[in-house]
């Protein structure tokens, strides 16, 4: 009884520290921030410097008729997304980005859940500065897509574009990490197969035919799962860095200007 004992108290023991070793990996495969911010940036694109609680942004206000809520990936932080500024201005769309916690000089720690806080808290705030919800462009890159999928499907908005975005983080580990047990292991899902049903404005979704990092077929999965209106943009030979930072979307920046503008594409 005694040795059934032990034995009980030693697997318990190494579950945990299985468990706690599988959370850690799996947070330094998640998030990539850089804790800094290039002042320069908002004299050459004529940002505010904005805190928004705990939470770190730059916000251009161009008035007009629409406001873009831009959510970056899972690396870096908003210095790094000087592309995304300046395709923002050049569409003449007022915006405002943010840093999740634990990126640039947003204080706390990123997790699934605070950033998906973080990102409720700036929707909030765009609202107090008198935008109204049918304004409102939420925009997310690769993991910033799935926390813009969250957003838009708890709040109204104008629309909803995603680039480079999965159904989960539980579908990526099955190709790139097929041995960590991921129900047990994994605690950011951002399951956004399970929420862009419920989103209620028009959709548009960015993806390169030649992502080997998050692969086009998350893309074809989500636009089925979306309801219409939707529009399903592929980005020929283009991978996943590629898209990031609207560079290389020369050939269709014409639709997603009037995207982000009208929520249509004729």
């Amino acid at each position: 009884m005694n040795r059934l004992i032990k034995t009980i108290i030693i697997l318990v023991l190494l579950y945990g520290v299985l468990f706690f070793a599988a959370q850690q990996f799996e947070q330094k495969i998640t998030y990539f921030p850089k804790n800094n911010f290039n002042n320069s940036l908002t004299q050459k694109y004529q940002l505010m410097e904005v805190w928004i609680e705990d939470i770190h942004a730059v916000y251009s206000n161009k008035g007009g008729d629409s406001i873009a809520l831009f959510f970056h990936g899972n690396a870096g932080n908003i210095s790094t997304n000087e592309a995304n500024i300046a395709y923002l201005k050049d569409a003449e769309v007022s915006f405002l980005m943010i840093d999740y916690p634990g990126y640039g000089l947003s204080k706390g720690k990123p997790s699934e859940q605070t950033l998906y806080d973080s990102a409720q808290t700036a929707y909030d705030w765009i609202l107090e500065q008198g935008w109204t919800s049918d304004q409102i462009v939420i925009n997310g890159q690769s993991l910033g897509g799935a926390i813009a999928i969250e957003i838009a499907s708890k709040n109204e908005c104008k629309s909803l574009i995603v680039e480079a975005t999965f159904t989960s983080t539980y579908d990526i580990a099955e190709i790139h990490y097929p041995w960590i047990p991921k129900r047990l292991f994994i605690p950011n899902r951002f399951v956004s197969k399970d929420k862009i049903g419920d989103v209620e404005c028009p959709i548009l979704i960015l993806h390169g035919d030649r992502d080997n990092l998050i692969p086009y077929a998350f893309a074809e999965e989500l636009y089925k799962l979306a309801p219409e209106p939707k529009y399903l943009i592929t980005l020929e030979n283009l991978g996943h860095n590629d898209v990031l930072g609207y560079g290389k979307m020369t050939d269709q920046k014409e639709k997603i200007n009037e995207f982000l503008k009208t929520a249509t594409i004729q």
